[in-house]
């Protein structure tokens, strides 16, 4: 089993947790008919998942996987910039009868635990980094939903390491769908491969892990700023480190991939 209507140009909404088998993530285009279902059915069943149509399925993320794998997702700014430019004009088109604008107002994202068996909704943290309850279930059309590839690169992709185990990092929102409103994104992580997530900080960052998970390092994205961020407990606690006397734009993080920091 697999699923349709997944954001894709000539970039593919869809990434790889690079360190575990099986398990990936997308942005997925939800028309009025799915949803209407999915509503009648939270009225009747209250549930808040469903099986798709087989139209994405493995051998699909294969391919991309193995277009992908040479590239290096986070380090390259010229492969982004390249898929920036071939994704803008065509990367929310489904349909020739759904208007791009249609399509880019109702993007949601899943991830699947076993090759494309089955796609969920990504469950959206229990409490933000303030301690607030976040206040949003799914049972009630409410979810985590992750940038990949389709803004243009406005904002970092998901992001993961083969080397850390289990870690995820991702810019994105909470809500009914992936919002195009750059103001309402977070720096979000995952410590299980996906299966749940913490609030990091609010704000568009750019991110790196390093030292087989043991070194995470962000630094804001499209602002100016004097610091970078590091953590060394996968993301409980976080140490600034001044690297700049002037505000400057941090456009990446590079790391030797088979470094260690202890």
């Amino acid at each position: 089993m697999s699923t349709e209507n997944v954001i894709k140009g000539n970039a593919v909404d869809f990434e790889r947790v690079t360190s575990l088998d099986g398990t990936f993530i997308i942005n997925k285009y939800e028309s009025a008919k799915e949803k209407a279902k999915k509503s009648a059915r939270r009225a009747s069943k209250k549930v808040a998942e469903q099986d798709f149509e087989e139209e994405w399925g493995e051998e699909d993320m294969i391919a991309v996987e193995n277009k992908k794998a040479s590239n290096s997702r986070m380090g390259n700014s010229n492969n982004t910039n390249k898929k920036q430019k071939a994704t803008q004009e065509d990367v929310f088109k489904i349909e020739e009868n759904v208007a791009a604008s249609e399509v880019q107002e109702n993007v949601k994202t899943y991830i699947t635990h076993n090759k494309g068996a089955k796609w969920e909704l990504i469950k959206a943290p229990e409490t933000r980094k303030n301690g607030k309850s976040g206040r949003c279930f799914i049972e009630d059309g409410c979810s985590l939903h992750l940038e990949i590839y389709s803004h243009m690169g406005q904002l970092a992709p998901v992001y993961s390491s083969e080397n850390a185990v289990g870690l995820v990092l991702g810019t994105g929102n909470i809500g009914k769908r992936l919002t195009d409103n750059n103001a309402k994104k977070s720096l979000y992580m995952s410590r299980d491969g996906g299966l749940g997530w913490k609030h990091i900080r609010e704000g568009s960052h750019i991110y790196e892990i390093g030292d087989h998970g043991a070194l995470v390092i962000i630094a804001k994205k499209g602002a100016a700023t004097r610091n970078i961020e590091f953590s060394w407990d996968e993301g409980d606690t976080w140490e600034k480190l001044q690297i700049a006397d002037r505000d400057i734009f941090v456009e990446n993080i590079i790391i030797e991939p088979n470094s260690i920091s202890q």
